[in-house]
């Protein structure tokens, strides 16, 4: 497990990592959007923030449980 600072709350590194994950994924989901022709201007962009959040939150799980294993 992360350790946690002396707030009780989680570190900095934790939040970069979502962030790193989420902007990769929007990133990814804006491509494929433009690519097949199916991005829309206003009405994507909500899909684009939420596909961002939902990845940010998947690949910091993903990386934590990867981290925390014993190899």
């Amino acid at each position: 497990m992360e350790k946690e600072n002396t707030r009780g709350g989680l570190s900095l590194k934790n939040y970069l990592i979502r962030l790193l994950f989420g902007v990769l994924t929007g990133f990814v989901t804006y491509g494929i959007l433009v690519m097949f022709d199916l991005y829309d201007g206003e009405r994507s962009n909500l899909i684009i923030i939420l596909l961002g959040i939902a990845g940010g939150w998947f690949g910091w799980y993903v990386y934590r449980n990867w981290t925390t294993k014993k190899h």
